[in-house]
């Protein structure tokens, strides 16, 4: 059993379904066998500078996950972190926030490219195949800055535009940009990220994890070992959600172990399939 949840929400997350607490999905993990948890949730800094959405209580969280941390100093190692998004639009801020609040799990996603919506937002039924492929290489160009910026401990949902491409029953082949994503992924090993696998995936009926086999492919070859597992958790029951599965697949495209970071300290737990 894998038992590391390095991407979850609580009810500080603008998108939270129920406004679950932090101690609701600290109780959920450890019903469900898990030992490391970090508690990330949405700070997309162009959203909240330029009022998409109002910014979290950062101040109230940590107070929420310092009492999790005691409670539960037995059963469960919680890590303050934050998933911060779209750092490369305002850096100076970005910089600044990660600077005063000492997050102990960073998380680097790109949900808006400079310009755009979130990704979750646009008409992917209304787009052909071309302007998919543009979209695809204009996140990629956003993606690898992102990665270039650094600052951050791992890099989440590397597909995540992909997400709403195949939501809309539409598919994307994106061979065509093995190259970009090698490069990338190398700029990943050599900062020491890791590299999330993020199982919401399976959960959202895509039937594999975010990135897909593909992606992790390419990261093996160039010698990525790091990954991250996180089940992208807004409620309880999602926390771990499809871990099996997902250490079926890891098996499969090569992987042995999976890994959790908190305060620059990578922790590891081999991957294990067996009676699952």
């Amino acid at each position: 059993m894998m038992t590391y949840d390095s991407h979850t929400h609580s009810a500080y997350s603008f998108d939270s379904a129920g406004g679950y607490s932090v101690d609701d999905m600290c109780r959920a993990a450890i019903s469900k066998g898990i030992t490391h948890l970090a508690i990330t949730d949405h700070y997309d800094i162009n959203a909240v500078l330029e009022g998409l959405y109002t910014a979290p209580d950062i101040e109230k969280l940590k107070e929420e996950i310092e009492a999790a941390k005691k409670k539960y100093r037995d059963r469960l190692v919680v890590s303050f972190g934050i998933e911060l998004g779209s750092a490369i639009q305002y850096k100076k801020e970005a910089l600044s926030f990660l600077e005063k609040y000492e997050f102990e799990t960073v998380l680097a996603s790109v949900h808006y490219m400079r310009g755009h919506d979130d990704f979750y937002n646009w008409d992917m039924k209304s787009l052909n195949t071309q302007s998919l492929e543009n979209m695809w290489l204009l996140y990629l160009k956003d993606l690898e800055e992102t990665v270039e910026f650094g600052r951050s401990d791992v890099l989440c949902h590397l597909t995540y535009p992909i997400r709403y491409v195949r939501l809309a029953g539409k598919e994307l082949d994106i061979s065509f940009s093995d190259d970009i994503l090698e490069r990338i992924l190398k700029k990943v090993i050599k900062a020491q990220m890791l590299l999330e696998v993020n199982t919401s995936g399976y959960y959202q009926g895509l039937g594999e994890p975010l990135p897909d086999s593909h992606i992790l492919g390419i990261y093996r070859d160039c010698g990525g070992r790091l990954i991250s597992l996180g089940s992208d958790a807004h409620i309880p029951r999602n926390i771990g959600a499809s871990y099996a599965n997902a250490a079926r697949y890891l098996k499969k495209c090569g992987f042995s172990e999976v890994h959790f970071i908190k305060n620059k300290e990578i922790y590891k737990q081999k991957i294990q399939t067996e009676n699952l």
